[in-house]
């Protein structure tokens, strides 16, 4: 329906700025096939009618993507020149 986004719109400037290239585009490409594999729609009737805008995405699948990122976050951080370990110190996690 028109209320609901229906797409995916992704660009590389951002990753090639941290330094990435074709291995990790792949790295990205596979976690984003395994979520969007691992998704199904569900219905929801919470608005009094049946919609399809609801979906779940399989548990197992869900916490293998969510590990991913952090590797390559590690390998190339978005803000080199943060001590990260002295604002979980002086802040927490």
């Amino acid at each position: 329906g028109p209320w609901y986004t229906s797409g995916l719109r992704i660009g590389t400037p951002a990753v090639t700025t941290l330094g990435m290239g074709e291995g990790e585009m792949r790295e990205i490409a596979s976690i984003l096939s395994l979520i969007l594999s691992s998704t199904s729609p569900t219905e929801s009737t919470a608005s009094g009618s049946s919609s399809r805008a609801k979906y779940v995405i399989e548990t197992e699948a869900k916490e293998r993507a969510h590990k991913r990122p952090h590797d390559l976050l590690v390998r190339f951080p978005v803000y080199p020149e943060l001590d990260l370990g002295y604002l979980t110190e002086c802040f927490g996690s």
